[in-house]
């Protein structure tokens, strides 16, 4: 009798489910006998490379399930070591029982451990970090360190909801670790690590939560303000400044997406002898890619750093040595706390009565177009992110004329 348990991934065609596609399982062989654990994760033949057994390019999520898949052999690989251990001579059948066991049993945080550690493989650290928030908050709520999933249920949500309202928490960051937790939840559900007859989210909703966000906008003359005033370029406050403003004069575009633009980004086009500028990227956020115009404003901030030294980036926040996703996000993270410490000075010069964050550029922008008769379709209500989805396809169906025209106005 073969002695080796021998684990692999295989694409189970035998079944086949309401996508079209087949199930990704993990394949436990001993004694010529086969067992199936699912992963949760599923592709269809064209998007299957049967040599290597995993996704191929053309695999949505091919980057997402080569993470789960890394992480998990590794844990099954050292369960198995501690079988062999336990049991000289265990069969495929009892094999299989004690990893769907073991699987089982893991808690909610170990999870949320693998989860952090598979975004960051994905290089997704602002992911892996909100994940990381999240457990953090729930560790202080249970005051345990083990949580199994079906705990989480109605009442159990209820209590969390209780003990983050103490907290004075807005609903909105209420609404991000309720989310998060549920996400997990699928996952874990999806994994097949717990069973459950009713999901817990199915009762409790998020939607009963006040989405809208407070109102933050400044006006013209505030902006004008911002731009017209004494600044010695040497300053912290100018670079604060001009990232504001660049935010402000594209649609208030994300700190995170400016400090990753590169002059590639840019882009000269003519149209019937006229040259301007565009700028295209892809959004971190929502990787939805964006073309926008740059108009004089924005190009006059270019401009000046144009001739800098910047390692290709538009602006002097990353370069050379900032080359992983984790230095990258370090890197803005620290740069947001520092700008914004930076923006309430700019505010208080300015005499400016609100808490100024890059993130007022956005609801600026948006006011400002609302302001000068642009209509709700083209921005619908982009203040708070509340319909931002629908606005996109509205921005995408009108084409650049009618966006660079809105362009034009700030």
């Amino acid at each position: 009798m073969e002695k080796i348990v021998k684990i692999t991934v295989v694409l189970y065609k035998n079944k086949k489910l309401s996508s079209g596609g087949h199930p990704i399982m993990f394949r436990i062989y001993k004694d010529r006998k086969a067992h199936y654990i699912s992963t949760g994760y599923s592709s269809s033949v064209s998007h299957w490379n049967q040599k290597l057994s995993r996704p191929n390019t053309k695999h949505p999520k091919k980057i997402e399930i080569e993470a789960y898949l890394s992480v998990e052999l590794k844990k099954l690989e050292k369960q198995m070591v501690e079988i062999h251990f336990e049991d000289k001579a265990p069969t495929s059948e009892n094999v299989k029982e004690r990893i769907v066991d073991f699987r089982a049993k893991i808690s909610v945080f170990d999870f949320f451990d693998e989860v952090i550690d598979s975004e960051k493989q994905k290089g997704k650290i602002r992911t892996a970090d909100c994940f990381k928030q999240a457990k953090n908050v729930l560790l202080a709520f249970t005051n345990k360190k083990t949580l199994q999933f079906p705990e989480i249920d109605v009442r159990f949500l209820l209590n969390y909801e209780t003990y983050l309202r103490k907290r004075e928490l807005k609903d909105t960051t209420l609404i991000f670790y309720i989310k998060t937790l549920r996400i997990l939840y699928n996952r874990a559900l999806s994994q097949r690590l717990f069973k459950v007859d009713n999901s817990a989210f199915n009762d409790f909703k998020i939607s009963k939560f006040d989405k809208t966000t407070q109102h933050r906008a400044l006006s013209e003359d505030d902006i004008n303000s911002l731009k017209f005033l004494p600044i010695d370029d040497t300053s912290s406050l100018f670079l604060a400044r001009n990232i504001f403003l660049f935010s402000f004069y594209t649609m208030g575009m994300s700190l995170i997406d400016v400090a990753n633009l590169t002059w590639s980004n840019v882009l000269q086009d003519t149209n019937n002898g006229v040259v301007s500028y565009r700028i295209i990227y892809e959004r971190s956020k929502t990787s939805k890619k964006i073309n926008l115009k740059l108009t004089d404003k924005a190009l006059e901030i270019l401009d000046y750093y144009k001739g800098m030294k910047t390692d290709n980036y538009l602006f002097p926040i990353l370069n050379s040595e900032t080359d992983t996703p984790q230095k990258i996000y370090n890197r803005i993270r620290k740069q947001t706390v520092s700008i914004n410490k930076d923006l309430k000075k700019l505010a208080k010069l300015c005499n400016i009565k609100m808490n100024l964050t890059t993130y007022v550029a956005r609801h600026s922008c948006a006011t400002t177009l609302k302001r000068k008769g642009v209509t709700t379709s083209i921005i619908s209500e982009m203040l708070g992110h509340k319909n931002e989805m629908i606005t996109q396809i509205y921005l995408d169906s009108f084409g650049n004329d009618v966006t660079d025209k809105a362009m034009d106005l700030l």
